[in-house]
């Protein structure tokens, strides 16, 4: 909260680098990702003065604030302002909320969901309700991987949220990809995604379930696949589940399980986005490549590496 006119004064310098930086990514990110995209991370708490994140969803602009205090109503208006002016989108397609010691205020918010295209796909996403839109921006290149090497493969989506990752492996001609999450509400919305690109759900089944649980059941059934997208929260202890889940402590364990119904010459995909650190070059005779540069998305730049998002290949037998 500003106390002191000075400190007007000076935020005014600190919104003038800001416009700057909006333009500026605006033009770069939009060249950078392809005309066949159109939602990107455009500030990501670049300025210390100002703990924000804008990004872009189609003719939408979502604010998600990370400052440890409430930051004034008048500077609050003239970010909107700014991402009025440099972005070319109507004030009511602006949506601020404030995110306070991991808490989203749902005060007054209502449920407003739009469509935004990445790589010439459609995907639905949501601008209030949650603290995350429904699409992981950072993990447009990791997708794109995917998309590139799913011909005629199986394609397993564990923790798969809303689809993203399913899709883009349907696109790259997968000929079998199945979706897991404990979430009903996420499930739901990555058919609705998959219906969106004009593919079939019942073909690429949708599944609702415990993760871990249904590793199991593949192990048993003897079930194979050749890529395997291993995405995980930080930390879940859903009552849904009989074990609470940690990455940093457990994402290895569970890499060394999923290589049980991985085929010779398949890969996991490890989106690593815990303090989990890993030195291996080799893993339960896995091949570790770092991807994390290579996959490095526009506008990802938290200070403290808070909020990064880290990409591993584990390869079976094959070097990329």
């Amino acid at each position: 909260m500003i106390k002191e006119k000075n400190d007007i004064r000076i935020f005014s310098y600190i919104l003038k680098d800001f416009s700057k930086i909006i333009k500026t990514n605006a033009l770069s990110f939009r060249h950078e990702l392809g005309n066949d995209t159109d939602c990107f991370r455009l500030y990501d708490c670049n300025l210390d003065q100002l703990k924000i994140v804008v990004e872009k969803y189609g003719n939408n602009i979502r604010i998600l604030d990370f400052s440890d205090y409430l930051l004034d109503e008048n500077i609050i208006e003239d970010v909107k302002d700014i991402c009025y002016r440099m972005l070319y989108v109507n004030k009511e397609n602006i949506f601020y909320i404030r995110r306070i010691k991991d808490t989203l205020n749902y005060k007054n918010l209502k449920s407003f969901r739009t469509f935004c295209i990445e790589s010439g796909l459609k995907f639905e996403v949501e601008m209030l309700h949650y603290i995350d839109s429904g699409l992981f921006l950072e993990n447009v290149y990791a997708r794109r991987f995917i998309r590139d090497n799913a011909y005629n493969k199986r394609v397993l989506n564990l923790f798969s949220y809303t689809g993203s990752f399913s899709i883009y492996a349907i696109t790259g001609g997968a000929n079998t990809v199945i979706s897991v999450d404990l979430s009903e509400t996420y499930t739901k919305w990555a058919e609705r995604n998959i219906k969106n690109n004009g593919f079939n759900s019942n073909i690429h089944k949708c599944i609702c379930s415990d993760a871990k649980i249904f590793i199991e059941f593949l192990i048993k059934s003897k079930e194979f696949f050749d890529i395997i997208i291993f995405d995980p929260p930080v930390f879940s202890n859903s009552k849904k589940m009989s074990y609470d889940f940690r990455a940093d402590r457990d994402s290895l364990l569970w890499i060394k399980m999923l290589n049980k119904i991985l085929n010779k010459n398949g890969f996991i995909l490890f989106c690593n986005n815990s303090k989990l650190v890993i030195k291996e070059k080799v893993y339960d005779n896995l091949t570790i490549i770092n991807k994390t540069y290579s996959f490095k998305a526009p506008g990802f730049i938290k200070k403290n590496n808070k909020g990064k998002t880290e990409h591993y290949i584990f390869l079976k037998n094959r070097y990329y």
